[in-house]
């Protein structure tokens, strides 16, 4: 970690220091040796590392100027310029395990000023790019030259900094620009090069509004805590009563939670719903969530393991749709998976979310998945019925005992066991530790893998064999069927 000289960037730490938010991170790099691999050293910190459009795919710490910094190079192998780096080479990728407000790298450009060239438009230098959950490009930030704007110039240290109105930035990439194509290396054999160090974060305050986001049928917020009557306050206290880092308030007053804020964000105009139980209060609209952050730290999520490239039919490999339209990326479709305790995800034709317990039908060349996803940048989303399958890294569940099978219940449109906690993929297991987990008596499931909880069972009993549909995430298991529910026990 180089020493920092600014008096500006000084204060703000120390306000910082008095309070730190949770997953706040400030990564130096020195607290491990040179040349070594970084991708997971920081999870306790909440971000996760790794490289993009590189050969070795990783992260390392690499010694610089008698500190430590990050790169892409591994020093052994990386050649003259192990601690510097360009587009040429790739990029270095920070992945957050909750959103964050502010994100900051320090940045040095290490070649000398007429190896730049009289570029006009200035672009050959360093830079930190802030992407949202759906892959989408929030803000970039460039290292300032020497071309007289009365800022730090070429060769010094200068702190990049990308800060939003809210909670939204999911990861950052950075690198310095590359040379034109067909130039590099165009000035005395040289190329446009950064150096970074000390990558800091700065999460949402606590309990503040994040904004309006979409939802869709799989649920962005996958725990539903309310089904209606909520308000701002009781829906945020039971979410972190429940240790969910967001909570959600849709359609007048009902309550979700998950620990990713939701799908797409969009205009707050969109969540003017007034609440049922509070008109002051506004409680999104119709598929829309008014999220706000709870202030609690979820655990930080194993990294997802590439499994192969796999083949797909119309039967489903992977028989959970997560995400029919191509929205996913790599982390979205990972999170949703994960969700529903699913110990697969698969992306296909671009951004296609699949999830299943079993890896697929047959293995192929990693190059018949070479299709970029539409949301996440440098990532690879499957083919044409070719799955880029990941594991999720969920434990195993146990099975719930023999007793703790109560029937086979009748359900309505009012819903006898009124907590919906999954609206897909549920398998017994996995539907009996989430209603446990949020302390009810009874899960259910219903028609292939829908998941409900309560904590009285329903009214009417009905024949074990109208519960005779086979989960689809294992169909070995039976879900319930229409409108029936095959009711356990959580205790």
């Amino acid at each position: 970690m180089h020493t920092r000289q600014s008096l500006i960037h000084l204060l703000v730490l120390t306000a910082l220091a008095g309070s730190p938010p949770a997953w706040a991170a400030d990564i130096g790099f020195d607290d491990v040796p040179s040349g070594t691999l970084v991708d997971g050293t920081y999870a306790g910190s909440g971000v996760l590392l790794s490289s993009v459009a590189s050969q070795s795919g990783h992260a390392y710490a690499s010694a610089w100027q008698n500190s430590n910094t990050v790169t892409l190079w591994n020093p052994a192998t990386g050649g003259a310029f192990s601690s510097a780096f360009s587009a040429d080479e790739g990029a270095v990728k920070a992945v957050f395990a909750a959103q964050q407000k502010k994100v900051s790298i320090d940045a040095r450009g290490v070649e000398a000023i007429e190896y730049l060239g009289n570029d006009a438009s200035l672009q050959r230098r360093p830079f930190l790019e802030a992407f949202d959950a759906s892959g989408k490009l929030l803000a970039k930030v460039y290292y300032a030259n020497w071309y007289g704007d009365g800022k730090a110039g070429w060769g010094t240290w200068q702190t990049l900094t990308v800060e939003r109105p809210s909670a939204d930035i999911a990861y950052v990439l950075f690198s310095s620009i590359a040379n034109p194509p067909g130039q590099r290396g165009r000035v005395n054999g040289q190329g446009i090069y950064g150096v970074f160090d000390n990558l800091q974060t700065y999460p949402q305050t606590q309990g503040a509004y994040v904004g309006c986001y979409t939802d869709d049928g799989v649920r962005a917020l996958p725990v539903q805590l309310m089904a209606a009557g909520a308000t701002v306050e009781s829906c945020m206290a039971a979410a972190k009563a429940h240790t969910y880092a967001y909570a959600g308030l849709q359609y007048g007053g009902t309550c979700f939670a998950g620990n990713a804020p939701a799908l797409r964000k969009v205009a707050d105009s969109e969540c003017a719903m007034p609440c049922s139980a509070d008109k002051s209060e506004s409680c999104g609209g119709s598929w829309r969530n008014s999220v706000y952050a709870t202030g609690v730290t979820p655990a930080a999520p194993a990294k997802p393991v590439y499994q192969g490239c796999y083949t797909d039919d119309a039967s489903r490999a992977l028989p959970v749709t997560l995400m029919a339209n191509s929205i996913a990326n790599v982390d979205t479709c990972v999170a949703a998976a994960r969700a529903r305790n699913l110990a697969y995800a698969g992306l296909q034709y671009g951004g296609q979310c699949y999830g299943g317990n079993s890896l697929g039908k047959t293995k192929v060349a990693d190059n018949e998945c070479n299709m970029p996803c539409t949301a996440g940048a440098g990532q690879t989303c499957g083919g044409t019925w070719r799955n880029s399958v990941y594991a999720t890294g969920v434990p195993s569940l146990p099975k719930p005992p023999a007793n703790a099978y109560k029937g086979c219940y009748v359900d309505t449109a009012s819903r006898t066991l009124p907590i919906a906690l999954m609206s897909s993929g549920a398998t017994v297991e996995s539907c009996v530790a989430a209603a446990r987990r949020e302390g009810y008596a009874y899960a259910g499931l219903q028609w292939q893998g829908q998941c409900y909880a309560g904590n009285t069972l329903p009214p009417t009993k009905a024949a074990d064999a109208e519960c005779n549909t086979p989960c689809i995430a294992n169909s070995t298991e039976t879900c319930g069927g229409g409108w029936r529910n095959s009711v356990y026990a959580t205790h």
